[in-house]
């Protein structure tokens, strides 16, 4: 069987609507902005919530895996 599971789209589903919420938006106007139906300044600032996400995601998985090494390590 190949692709994601049932239960990592679900997981990813809530953590991009998690990012969303802490950005003050929502997803039919994330993706309203991403197919260009607003102006140009609102493209830019989609670009900015982008990356702003992206990061975030970045620092949530390092802590992730931070505490499962801590936990692997307490598990020893």
């Amino acid at each position: 069987m190949g692709g994601l599971s049932v239960d990592k789209v679900r997981a990813l589903q809530l953590n991009f609507e998690g990012l969303l919420k802490l950005n003050n938006t929502d997803s039919e106007r994330f993706w309203e902005i991403l197919k260009g139906i607003t102006t140009p300044r609102e493209t830019e600032i989609a670009n900015v919530l982008v990356e702003n996400m992206a990061n975030s995601l970045k620092s949530v998985t390092v802590g992730i895996q931070q505490l499962q090494h801590a936990a692997s390590e307490k598990a020893l």
